[in-house]
Parts: C-alpha cells; sequence; structure tokens
C-alpha cells in the first residue's frame, strides 16, 4: 500500500507523527497491502495497535468505474460498492485500536479527526504515553512525555494544505487483475454483524502471499464505509474500529513555541 505524506522540516515531532501516520494509513485500509494504493510511500506494518476515524454522517458515493472494474474481477457487488465507494475525505471520525506484539508488549492507539483534517493522536504501549500529537491548521503541537509541556512547530511554507492520511488511497484493481487467479487476494464473504451503531458485512482477508494472516474487515450495509479492522499473525494482533461521529481539534494550552525555546 502506497501513500502520499507531505514534507517538511518541523522536527522530530513531525517525523513521529508521520510515523504514525503511516501505521494509521495502514488500519484504515483494512485491505491496506492487499490492493489499497496511493502515491508516494509504502507500509505493512506486521503487528501494531491500529486506529482510526471517520466522518459525522458518511454517505456512500461510489466510482461507478471502479465498482465495474471490481465486479468484473470479483463478482460481489457488496464488496465493489465499499472499494470503490470507501472515503474518510472531509469528513470527522474517531479510531481506537488495540494490539499485542512479541517486540513490544501491548500498544493502544487513538485519534481523532475532524471535517478539516485536523487530528489529536495519542499512542500508548503498555499502558504508557509515547506519543501525544495535535495538527491543527497546519501547525504541530508535541507533549513532552518528560515534562508534559506543549510545544508548537511553526508553519511551514511548503506544507500547503492539510491533509487526511486517508485521502490518497485509491482501490488498485488493476495490480490484482494481472496476477494469476491463483495468486490474487481473496474477500471471502462471512455474513453480517453489528459494529459500532451500524450493520456491517463482515469479510475475511484471503492473501496467497500472506499464509500466516488472518485479517477481517467490516463495512456498512448502508453506508459502505470502513467500521473495523482486525488482524492477526504470528508476530501479533490488533483489532481497530471507526466511529464517525463530529469531531472538535482545539489547540492545547498553554504551549510554547519551539523557535522560542
Amino acid at each position: 500500500m502506497k501513500t502520499s505524506l507531505r514534507r517538511d522540516d518541523r522536527g522530530m515531532a513531525h517525523v513521529a507523527l508521520v510515523l504514525l501516520a503511516v501505521i494509521v494509513i495502514a488500519a484504515i485500509a483494512g485491505i491496506g497491502y492487499y490492493v489499497m494504493k496511493g502515491n508516494k510511500k509504502t507500509s505493512t506494518p506486521k503487528s501494531a495497535a491500529l486506529t482510526t476515524a471517520s466522518t459525522a454522517t458518511p454517505v456512500a458515493s461510489a466510482n461507478k468505474e471502479i465498482e465495474t472494474d471490481c465486479t468484473k474481477l470479483y463478482n460481489d457487488k457488496d464488496f465493489c460498492k465499499f472499494a470503490s465507494a470507501f472515503s474518510y475525505a472531509n469528513r470527522s471520525y474517531k479510531l481506537t485500536s488495540k494490539g499485542t506484539s512479541a517486540q513490544s508488549g501491548a500498544s493502544e492507539l487513538s485519534i481523532e479527526v475532524d471535517a478539516k483534517s485536523n487530528d489529536h493522536t495519542v499512542s500508548k504501549v503498555n499502558g504508557q504515553v509515547v506519543l501525544e500529537a495535535i495538527t491543527l491548521d497546519n501547525y504541530i503541537y508535541s507533549r513532552d512525555s518528560a515534562t508534559g509541556t506543549w510545544i508548537r512547530d511553526p508553519k511551514n511554507s511548503d506544507s500547503g494544505a492539510q491533509s487526511n492520511p486517508a485521502d490518497d488511497l485509491k482501490v488498485d484493481l488493476k495490480s490484482e487483475a494481472a496476477k494469476a487467479a491463483d495468486k490474487r487476494t481473496q474477500y471471502k464473504k462471512i455474513g453480517k454483524e453489528a459494529c459500532d451503531s451500524v450493520t456491517c458485512f463482515k469479510y475475511q482477508i484471503v492473501d496467497p502471499a500472506q499464509t500466516d494472516t488472518t485479517s477481517y474487515i467490516w463495512f456498512g450495509d448502508k453506508d459502505y464505509q470502513l467500521h473495523r479492522f482486525s488482524m492477526k499473525n504470528t508476530d501479533g494482533n490488533s483489532d481497530t474500529s471507526f466511529s464517525f461521529t463530529s469531531v472538535s481539534i482545539k489547540a492545547p494550552s498553554p504551549y510554547k513555541d519551539r523557535s522560542a525555546q
């Protein structure tokens, strides 16, 4: 899975946030390293607590061309409607995720994103906060875990508009179509289950290249948006849920400008 992440030089806090955004993207794209792609960078985390968010009132707006191509390849109208309608652009949401891994133990991630793609992220490992950051109007506020002080990094003129990590995700049917039939990722419909406040289709992702991994996605039977993603392999497991609700992101107070330190 690939994605485009904006570049700037706002210091290690921003680097950590970008790395976290990559994890978020993998969570959002439950079919991430299977059929979703964007533009520039790639990530395939094997074990992490993954979480993400969504918008207050998601409405499916399918790309009919993608839906048609998907139907030709998979002949599954429900999955293909999800693949063609999946988007978090211009929506607010909350993401929560818990996971375990052999290397780091238990991890948790919570992210709130508003309709303008401002966000508040908290990451924990074994119950300890390892990262808390807020992006708001092209400023990044990072909290020093030792002192509790919030530090604001200055706006970067090259950063452009704030972007949602999920905005660049697109269905990549072309690469799957190019594979031999027995090498393609398959999406096995399991049935319907309650998820969040809606009813979801549950699918198992079966990737011939990832035989040690068991993954499931849940997407709404009316909004066709991703509501849950779980993954388990020899390295660990993660379970991520998405709640579509109103989100308001505010600057922390007090804070210090990094340039003033």
